[in-house]
């Protein structure tokens, strides 16, 4: 019974195994992932929109329209306009593109920066306790040899007295 239970509460979860800074940095990247599929997301239905209202009106002029000149023109000018929305929309994903990698790499470095202040601060406490345990082995054998004085004088005044006790008798 103690074997199986020790093995059941000695097995761990995969959740268990990564570290907390994998875990963060795991968060943010999902977070960063979602928050660029939410804004490409929102691009494209904006684009879409754009379209539709440039595809209605270009139909609207179309079934007004008398001639083939003006209609090729027409339709000539709304391909300039999906181009142009293309191009526009290219543009933005790359700005946010740009604008996510920005943040990520921000966040990087402030993970660097906090890793290397909490080396620093682990080094230093190593340095700390190592002077401390300096200190305490001194301080040690401060009191060992202030033992032993006191003892030794302690046993001259014992032999001090005793001679003198004897002297008397």
């Amino acid at each position: 019974d103690r074997r199986a239970s020790r093995r059941g509460s000695g097995a761990s979860t995969r959740s268990e195994d990564i570290s907390p800074r994998s875990k963060l940095r795991q968060g943010q990247q999902t977070a960063m992932q979602a928050k660029r599929q939410h804004s490409q997301a929102q691009l494209g239905a904006n684009a879409e929109a754009q379209s539709e209202e440039a595809l209605k009106a270009l139909m609207a002029q179309l079934a007004t329209c008398g001639n083939d000149a003006e209609r090729k023109a027409l339709i000539e000018q709304f391909q300039q306009q999906m181009q142009n929305l293309q191009v526009q929309l290219d543009a933005t994903k790359n700005e946010e593109l740009e604008n996510l990698k920005r943040t990520y790499e921000a966040n990087e470095n402030e993970q660097v920066a906090a890793r290397q202040t909490l080396e620093a601060a682990q080094a230093n406490h190593v340095a700390v306790e190592e002077a401390l345990a300096i200190e305490r082995e001194a301080f040690n054998a401060k009191q060992d040899a202030d033992r032993e004085a006191l003892a030794e004088e302690g046993a001259a005044a014992q032999s001090k007295i005793t001679a003198e006790f004897a002297s008397k008798a």
